[in-house]
C-alpha cells in the first residue's frame, strides 16, 4: 500500500469512471476529476493497494 501521488491521478480517473458508475453510484465527471486533482494539491488523500 501506498500513497496516491500526482502520476497517479489519470490512472484512477480511468478506473473510477470505467468501473465505478452503476445505478446506485453517480459519478459525474468533472466532479470526479476536480477531486482527484486534489491529490496534487494535496487537499485530497488516496491510498493505493
Amino acid at each position: 500500500m501506498r500513497q496516491a501521488c500526482v502520476e497517479d491521478i489519470e490512472a484512477l480517473c480511468a478506473l473510477i469512471l470505467e468501473h465505478g458508475p452503476n445505478p446506485w453510484n453517480h459519478l459525474p465527471e468533472v466532479e470526479v476529476r476536480q477531486h482527484l486533482q486534489g491529490i496534487a494539491a494535496s487537499t485530497t488523500l488516496a491510498v493505493l493497494a
